[in-house]
């Protein structure tokens, strides 16, 4: 049996492309943030030595 999960992509809520860089800091436990951004909010994720933003926007929804 193998280990871990199985990636179905058709179940994905979002996908969203983000810009990864590394990190001066070490962040022992997985980090979510909202900063915010020039142009917005920005999304940060941050584990280890690694940091993954993008920017976002939330949509208006007409009813």
């Amino acid at each position: 049996m193998p280990l871990g999960s199985a990636y179905h992509s058709h179940l994905d809520f979002v996908r969203l492309p983000m810009k990864a860089q590394e990190s001066t800091q070490i962040v022992e436990q997985f980090l979510i943030e909202m900063i915010p951004g020039e142009d917005g909010p920005i999304l940060r994720l941050s584990w280890d030595d690694k940091i993954a933003e993008t920017e976002f926007r939330v949509a208006k929804v007409s009813h």
